[in-house]
């Protein structure tokens, strides 16, 4: 199994950030991540729900 290493910062919780990857049957998590990382990425910190479905569709095609 793959193990993702994810510094540690004081101000945000990483380990509700990797519970959330911990149920593999729910891959949608990863693409609704990816998506807002995209977003966020292009100085994005506003995005509609259909955006961020858009990104979701795109990054799974």
């Amino acid at each position: 199994m793959l193990q993702l290493m994810i510094p540690f910062h004081e101000y945000l919780s990483i380990n509700l950030l990797t519970a959330s990857f911990n149920n593999t049957a729910a891959a949608y998590m990863f693409y609704w991540f990816l998506s807002i990382l995209e977003e966020v990425e292009d100085g994005q910190y506003h995005i509609p729900k259909q955006r961020l479905f858009t990104g979701m569709v795109a990054s799974s095609w």
